[in-house]
């Protein structure tokens, strides 16, 4: 999740529901992608390879950038961890208008600078949206990965991985999927059209019925065996046979 979306639950829905038991357990059990690998222990796979890590400031605020840190060296990864101020974006902030340029200073103070400077072969980590965001868009030719990409890479030759493909069985069967919907659809139609059609013989006996649709759609009803006659027929029965 979103460091600045995670700050919620972890840091702020305590302090706007302070006497909610279902608050308290719920920040109690919010975790920063990296913090949940070391409250359950679980092994990270095996990388090689450098890294400039950028910590997001509401991951800052709500339990530290370190956790990142001791997660990708514990992976086998060689990490410099970068601080000083902020990537300068902070969400919408920098987009609005007047406030581009200044955004911008905040991210040279550090970030930015630190970015162009890198290496090729240093991975750029930063698992804000907003960081990765002001990274790209900065003019740094560099493209920043979340710490669970950089996980997902693969151990051999250490690179990040592109745009995740699904199986190949889940790709045929999202294609498949489709056809066979209207496969089956068209049946049922069938299917259907040929019960109204059978339906359609049985009441004009004799006569040939290619298709019952002309007859529905042009408002044919099947007549009745038993007519009533009129109303104002029938008020005359009534009154000279008492019916």
């Amino acid at each position: 999740m979103e460091p600045s979306c995670l700050a919620v639950f972890k840091d702020e829905l305590t302090k706007m529901l302070p006497h909610d038991d279902d608050a308290r357990r719920l920040a109690a059990n919010s975790y920063h992608f990296a913090e949940f690998f070391e409250a359950f222990d679980i092994q990270p796979p095996r990388l090689s390879g450098r890294a400039l890590l950028w910590g997001h400031c509401h991951q800052r605020a709500t339990g530290g950038i370190e956790t990142n840190q001791r997660l990708l060296e514990k992976s086998g990864m060689t990490v410099e961890n970068l601080s000083g101020g902020c990537c300068g974006l902070a969400g919408s902030w920098g987009f609005e208008d007047g406030k581009y340029g200044i955004s911008l200073d905040c991210g040279e103070q550090a970030l930015l600078p630190a970015v162009r400077d890198a290496d090729l072969d240093l991975l750029v980590i930063a698992d804000g949206f907003s960081c990765k965001t002001q990274i790209a868009d900065a003019g740094t030719k560099r493209t920043a990965l979340h710490t669970g990409q950089v996980l997902a890479a693969s151990a051999e030759d250490g690179k990040a991985p592109g745009k995740p493909r699904p199986p190949v069985a889940r790709r045929i069967l999202r294609t498949v999927a489709p056809v066979l919907g209207i496969v089956a659809a068209a049946w049922g139609l069938g299917r259907g059209l040929g019960s109204v059609s059978k339906c359609a013989r049985s009441v004009l006996g004799s006569q040939t019925v290619t298709s019952a649709w002309p007859l529905l759609s042009s408002g044919w009803r099947p007549a009745s065996p038993n007519p009533r006659p009129p109303a104002r027929a029938r008020g005359h029965l009534v009154r000279k046979h008492g019916l």
